[in-house]
């Protein structure tokens, strides 16, 4: 595909995705007012109730198309960051918002997330790309925890530099020290994941780390090679996941 039809695509897929979302939101909005509004029976309740499972399934939906569609931008970096202007984002809410996403796979393994709140935290980046990048993370810990299981996430200024260190830590298969460098290779699962039942393609921190590339971010990942307990006989230990954000974002012509 060449880079004027996947500009061309990138618009257009922009336009009909913020007319999908609006519509699902306000169609949300005035079934709620008329559940509140108007007090219907119990039977229309439960129906109004069941149109709102319908627009939240919608709205998921969407949303997992529209990380697809930004994967495949991710190829041609440069074009990447032509289809998406960086903005001023609050940190915290941006990992609330992860947290929400995934709210019916927390209920489901009975996970809890705690995020350590600390001072406001904004950044200049590529806003898409970066919800993309905390959805993947957040959603990979979620996926390889054991059920019950715990995910801290906590945020801090980088001591070393200027920038935001954004950690995420959960306990999973145990991942071996000398399979690090391979983390972020297309298709590559760790030996312990792959003796788990959990299923995977070993996309996620592939995608994760193409993301890191084109917003100037940096993963870093810190094993622990000492086992927790195990589960059918694969060992689960903790695993931390932390990615250095820049305060800013170069310009277009400050790019490489």
């Amino acid at each position: 595909m060449s880079k004027i039809e996947m500009s061309d695509l990138m618009e257009r897929y922009r336009s009909i995705s913020r007319t999908i979302q609006n519509d699902i939101q306000n169609c949300s909005r005035v079934v709620n007012t008329i559940i509140t509004r108007d007090e219907p029976t119990s039977k229309t309740a439960a129906d109004l109730n069941s149109t709102l499972d319908i627009l939240e399934n919608m709205r998921d939906a969407w949303g997992n198309f529209s990380s697809w569609m930004l994967a495949v931008t991710l190829d041609d970096l440069e074009e990447a960051r032509k289809n998406c202007a960086p903005g001023v984002i609050d940190i915290k809410s941006k990992l609330f918002r992860s947290k929400k996403k995934i709210e019916k796979e927390l209920k489901l393994k009975r996970l809890k997330i705690k995020i350590e709140q600390e001072d406001q935290a904004v950044i200049n980046t590529y806003i898409p790309y970066f919800e993309q990048l905390l959805d993947l993370l957040i959603g990979n810990a979620a996926k390889y925890s054991n059920e019950g299981g715990n995910i801290d996430i906590s945020y801090s200024r980088n001591a070393h530099s200027n920038g935001l260190i954004v950690s995420i830590s959960s306990i999973g298969p145990m991942v071996e020290k000398f399979e690090i460098p391979f983390l972020c290779n297309d298709g590559y699962r760790g030996d312990k994941a792959k003796k788990a039942t959990t299923q995977g393609q070993g996309k996620g921190l592939f995608i994760a780390n193409k993301i890191c590339d084109l917003i100037h971010a940096k993963l870093i990942f810190i094993p622990n090679s000492r086992s927790n307990f195990e589960i059918s006989g694969v060992p689960y230990s903790n695993f931390e996941v932390q990615v250095i954000f820049p305060d800013d974002v170069p310009s277009q012509s400050q790019q490489p």
